[in-house]
This record gives structure tokens, C-alpha cells and sequence, in this order.
């Protein structure tokens, strides 16, 4: 999609690639009474013919969408939804931009916005998804997204390592909260922790 200033806002869609996406856009705006005009075009993309659906929405759904995402970009806010609304959300991503691959249960949500892709993997988080955040050199950031089971980041092919111990001189942050846990990320590897300062202590 894109903003089409005080047009409204532009959406398009491959019929030719994605017919199943177009019909589901189709009837979202239907449904949600949004104002639109819709627009059919056929070309030649790589020597096959084409067809492209185009819709251009104006008045209060225009305004919602530009406020919901301005410039297209996601906020913090958005990951935490209830859970209803951010399991539709974190779908509609991956639908997106993304992929999900037949033979298992991952998923791959790729996006050149680094904050946009933070908020895909607390969504997946949230929804009790494993997801993993990386970054190739010169390419965009990638979420991969599984169900499988979360692992302990002291592990080898499974099996547990004895951590070493290390001399240290410096800051530790020690972070109270309410239930004695707390959810930190390191390397894109999300992780949950007791470690943390118990407020008894002093």
C-alpha cells in the first residue's frame, strides 16, 4: 500500500499470484463500510500476463489506516494487542510479508525496518511462538518463527553446557518486576530469566 496524501490511500494486490489475498481484502473493506474504488489491471510481467487489483480508499477508513501506521511503519503499541487482535495482526504480517512453509509449523517474517520487525517477534512472542531475529550483511531483517519447543541458550545440540565462570568489573542490572521473571533479548535470541533484584533484600 502506499499513502496517497489528501487522496486517501492506495492498496494493490497480484490476482494473478494471490487471488485468495484479494478476495480477503475485498471483504474487509466491504465489511468494514470503507469507502474505496477498485481497480483492474493486466500487464505482462516476465512474458506472462498478469493481473493486478488496485484500490484506492478515501474518507474515515483512509484516515484510520494512516493513523493506525503512519508511514507505514508499526509502533510498540501494536505488539501489545489483545490477544484476538494481535493474533489477526501477526497473521496479516506474515501474509504480508512473509512466508509459511507447508511441510512444518515455520514461519518467516522478512522486513527492511528494524522496528517493525521487533514488534513482529514480541507479537510472536506473545502468541507463544518461538521467534528468532537476525540480520544478513546489505539485506533486510528476518523473524524465523517456529512452535517448536524454547531452549536454553546454554545448549549444544540439545545438551546442556556448565556455564563458565567469569571475572567481571562493572555495571549489573538487576530489573524488579511483579513476578519474579523477566523477558530480555540478546543476539535476536529472546530469553527468560529469574534473574532479577528481589525487592526483600534490602
Amino acid at each position: 500500500g502506499w499513502d496517497k496524501g489528501r487522496m486517501g490511500v492506495g492498496l494493490s494486490q497480484s490476482e494473478s499470484a494471490n487471488p485468495h489475498h484479494v478476495e480477503t481484502i475485498r471483504n474487509l473493506l466491504i465489511e468494514s463500510g470503507a469507502e474505496f474504488r477498485e481497480r483492474r489491471r493486466e500487464r505482462e510481467w516476465r512474458g506472462r500476463p498478469a493481473i493486478e487489483i488496485e484500490w484506492h480508499v478515501r474518507g474515515q477508513m483512509a484516515a484510520q489506516l494512516k493513523a493506525l501506521a503512519p508511514g507505514k511503519r508499526l509502533t510498540y503499541r501494536h505488539a501489545y494487542l489483545v490477544e484476538d487482535e494481535a493474533q489477526a495482526l501477526f497473521d496479516a504480517l506474515i501474509d504480508a510479508d512473509g512466508t509459511r512453509r507447508k511441510d512444518s509449523d515455520r514461519q518467516l517474517f522478512i522486513q527492511n525496518d528494524r522496528q517493525t520487525a521487533d514488534v513482529v517477534q514480541i507479537l510472536a512472542l506473545r502468541l507463544g511462538y518461538r521467534g528468532i531475529m537476525g540480520k544478513k550483511p546489505d539485506g533486510p531483517y528476518q523473524v524465523h518463527i517456529t512452535k517448536s519447543r524454547w531452549l536454553t541458550m546454554r545448549s549444544a545440540n540439545g545438551k546442556w553446557i556448565e556455564p563458565p565462570r567469569v571475572d567481571y568489573d562493572g555495571l549489573v542490572w538487576c530489573p524488579t518486576v511483579s513476578t519474579g521473571y523477566w523477558l530480555g533479548r540478546r543476539n535476536g535470541r529472546a530469553f527468560v530469566t529469574g534473574n532479577r533484584f528481589p525487592p526483600s533484600l534490602p
